[in-house]
């Protein structure tokens, strides 16, 4: 008499216990996140503008319109500079201020508690604070770098271009990159940290009786372990610097001459500013598809962990 085949639903019963009691929150994102994503998808094949408000079916006309605007290639090559700029940077200057603070200092819990700040100051006065810090007339940039002799008169950080003709590599560009770093280094840093405690001490140890030097240690030890972590962060930091908005609105507005206009900017100024609601729902839909590749990635990673975490 053959046996019969047992196909279990879930292979994990503490696994499918977890997600049961999550299943009433995710269920509520879900309806949050869904019906808005429906409604963009929805007005994305639509006439709607200020000249045309028939919704009308307009099927991918929308999306044509988006893709030959001379202005999206400019703003795609903005945003991918912007962001992979802005990523790299928050994880090396998030990995070094990681490998200071987790050495013993003195006033090591005090650097710690304010590595948060920029995580506590509103947006708005953030953006009034950057602003004034890049100002020609004001800055206390200009004022320190005009006394170290480095240079002779004060700089427009946001209006002043290396040229007519230097694509999404201008000083505004670069000086919105760096104000990101400042927001998201706390972040890659404090998970970084994270990792780094983790870390036995054995292990170093090990090293060092090997001949290992300082060098040898950190790219043998401390970045192999820490990879799982720095994938999570870059993941997310590439997904958070693709679709800023608050900072770099309240800071540049796009500007000048687009030099700092990227995705979610663009969609506000067609959407909500001329009332292009068809064609900013098509750029929308096309930047959600963008960051799908890299949130298929942190979903699949994460839910790898979390399977494991209950074998």
């Amino acid at each position: 008499m053959k046996e019969k085949l047992k196909i279990p639903v879930f292979r994990n019963r503490k696994l499918f216990i977890s997600l049961a009691f999550l299943s009433p929150v995710l269920l509520l994102l879900g309806i949050i996140n869904i019906f808005p994503f429906v409604s963009v998808i929805k007005m994305s094949f639509q006439n709607l503008s200020y000249v045309d408000r028939s919704g009308s079916f307009a099927g991918i006309k929308n999306y044509i319109d988006a893709i030959k605007n001379p202005e999206f290639a400019e703003i795609f090559q903005n945003t991918i500079v912007y962001a992979t700029f802005a990523v790299a940077g928050c994880i090396v200057v998030g990995l070094f201020v990681a490998m200071l603070l987790n050495r013993p200092i003195p006033g090591r819990s005090l650097f710690r508690s304010l590595l948060i700040i920029p995580w506590g100051i509103p947006p708005a006065a953030l953006g009034i604070v950057w602003r004034n810090l890049y100002s020609k007339d004001w800055s206390p940039i200009n004022d320190i770098l005009i006394k170290l002799g480095i240079i002779d008169s004060g700089i427009d950080w946001l209006y002043f271009s290396f040229g007519p003709e230097t694509g999404p590599f201008t000083l505004p560009m670069f000086s919105m990159i760096f104000l990101y770093i400042w927001m998201g280094m706390p972040f890659a840093t404090i998970m970084l940290l994270a990792g780094l405690q983790s870390i036995p001490d054995d292990l170093y140890e090990a090293a060092k009786i090997d001949g290992a030097n300082y060098a040898q240690s950190f790219f043998s030890i401390t970045l192999p372990i820490l990879k799982p972590v720095m994938l999570v962060v870059t993941i997310l930091h590439f997904i958070w610097a693709f679709s800023q908005f608050n900072i770099n609105y309240l800071v540049t507005q796009g500007g000048p001459r687009n030099a700092t206009n990227i995705f979610s900017l663009f969609i506000y100024s067609r959407g909500l500013t001329k009332m292009e609601l068809g064609f900013s729902s098509a750029i929308s839909v096309l930047m959600i598809l963008l960051l799908a590749i890299p949130g298929f990635y942190y979903v699949r990673y994460i839910l790898k962990g979390l399977g494991e975490s209950f074998e």
